[in-house]
C-alpha cells in the first residue's frame, strides 16, 4: 500500500528548496454560512444555531470521507442575498480573521468560491475585514484566495472567472486553488493547466485540493506548473 501511493509520484522532480521546507496546512471546511448565522444573530442579540451540536450530529451519523464532505456542501440554507450585503460580507469575514489573529496567526488565506469575485467590490471589502482586525491585532495579514471549482462550470464561465481574477490581482488577490469534480476518481486536469499558466503569469499563487480522501488526481495537481 505504501509504494502504490509513492510511485505515481516517484518521477514528479520538486525544488530541493520547496522540498525542505517545513509544511503544514491547517484549514476548515465550508464555513461560511455557520460564521454569517452568528455574525447576524450577535448583532441582533440573539443566539445562533447550535453548530457544534449539528456537528456533532453529523460525524455520528454520516461515513468519514466523501459523504460527510458532500453533506457539508449542500447543508446550509443562509441566503447568499443576505451575504451579498456589504457590510454582512465584511463582517463574517472580520469574524473569521479575528478569531484567527486572537489563536495566534499572524497570516490566514482565505478562500472563496463560487460567484465571490465577480461582485466589483470583492477586494475592497476584503480589506477592510482585515484593516479592521488589524486595528486590535497588528500582526495579522490576510489573503484572498479564488476557488476554480472545476467540473461545475462551462469554459466561457470559467474564462469569466478567470479575468476576474486576473482584474483582481491587480487589487491584491492572493492566488487560485483548483478544486476537482470528480474529486475522489481521476479528472482530466487539461483545464487547470490552461488557467494555472495565465493565473501564474499575472504573478497569482496556484494550489490545488487533492488526496484528501483519496490518492486521485495527486499526480496531477503535482504537474500544475509543469
Amino acid at each position: 500500500m505504501e509504494t502504490a501511493f509513492i510511485m505515481p509520484l516517484a518521477e514528479i522532480e520538486s525544488n530541493p528548496v520547496i522540498a525542505a521546507l517545513p509544511k503544514a496546512d491547517l484549514h476548515i471546511h465550508q464555513e461560511w454560512s455557520p460564521r454569517l448565522d452568528r455574525v447576524l444573530a450577535r448583532r441582533e442579540g440573539q443566539t445562533s444555531y447550535n453548530w457544534r451540536h449539528w456537528a456533532k450530529q453529523l460525524m455520528t451519523e454520516t461515513l468519514p470521507g466523501m459523504p460527510r464532505l458532500q453533506l457539508l456542501a449542500s447543508i446550509f440554507p443562509v441566503a447568499r442575498e443576505v451575504d451579498a450585503e456589504p457590510e454582512n460580507f465584511i463582517a463574517r469575514i472580520e469574524d473569521l480573521l479575528d478569531e484567527a489573529a486572537a489563536d495566534g496567526a499572524i497570516l490566514v488565506e482565505v478562500r472563496f468560491g463560487n460567484e465571490a469575485l465577480l461582485r466589483p467590490d470583492f477586494m475592497l471589502l476584503f480589506r477592510e475585514a482585515e484593516r479592521r482586525v488589524q486595528a486590535r491585532h497588528p500582526q495579522l495579514c490576510a489573503e484572498a484566495v479564488f476557488v476554480f471549482m472545476l467540473g461545475w462550470y462551462d469554459r466561457d464561465h470559467l474564462e469569466q472567472l478567470l479575468q476576474a481574477c486576473i482584474q483582481a490581482a491587480e487589487q491584491g488577490l492572493g492566488g487560485i486553488d483548483f478544486l476537482y469534480k470528480p474529486y475522489d476518481t481521476e479528472a482530466d486536469w487539461t483545464t487547470a493547466y490552461r488557467i494555472a499558466e495565465r493565473a501564474a503569469a499575472v504573478g497569482l499563487g496556484i494550489t490545488a485540493h487533492a488526496g484528501e480522501f483519496s490518492t486521485a488526481n495527486i499526480a496531477a495537481a503535482l504537474r500544475v506548473l509543469d
